[in-house]
């Protein structure tokens, strides 16, 4: 069962609260509840999980997405997403799978997310 919400802070440290909107087995879409219908924010975390014993990887991701329209009504969408990909492995530890995490967290500062959206590769 997914959470029923969550709060994040935004680029300017805001906390923002974001609300279950759907869920099945495998996704469950949030919508930050200070967005419009006509310009929403909306979270969507899913997994892709392998059965049993199988070998591959887990799948996990989370994509945050804000949708504006511009002054004739077209839309436009900003996103971004993180996806962690996990080997069903005995060697796979959870603090392998943090460092993963951090190290991909912590790259993505101010500084380097401004080159990345403008195409340079910081």
């Amino acid at each position: 069962m997914a959470s029923t919400t969550f709060v994040v802070n935004n680029g300017a440290a805001v906390a923002k609260t974001f609300t279950l909107q759907s869920q099945d087995l495998k996704t469950a879409s949030y919508i930050n509840t200070e967005s419009s219908l006509s310009a929403p924010q909306v979270a969507v975390i899913s997994h892709d999980l392998k059965p049993t014993g199988a070998k591959g990887n887990d799948r996990h991701n989370v994509s945050f997405k804000t949708t504006l329209l511009d002054s004739v009504g077209v839309a436009h969408t900003i996103s971004c997403s993180l996806q962690l990909s996990v080997p069903r492995s005995a060697v796979v530890t959870d603090a392998l799978v943090l460092d993963a995490v951090r190290f991909t967290t912590n790259y993505l500062t101010d500084a380097r997310v401004a080159s990345l959206g403008d195409g340079v590769t910081p």
